[in-house]
């Protein structure tokens, strides 16, 4: 689905930005997470983009 793939791209920016204007593991991890998330609904709908 190209939806999910551009919500993915979206998460990827955004973790991307959040890591980058605050410098804090927190934030970053808690953007992995999400992130691993998004991937493994991905998964489950039979697509992965990794």
């Amino acid at each position: 689905m190209k939806l999910t793939q551009a919500i993915t791209v979206l998460t990827l920016r955004g973790a991307h930005e959040i890591a980058s204007d605050r410098n804090e593991d927190g934030h970053f991890l808690f953007s992995l997470l999400l992130l691993v998330l998004i991937m493994r609904i991905g998964a489950g709908q039979g697509r992965s983009f990794l």
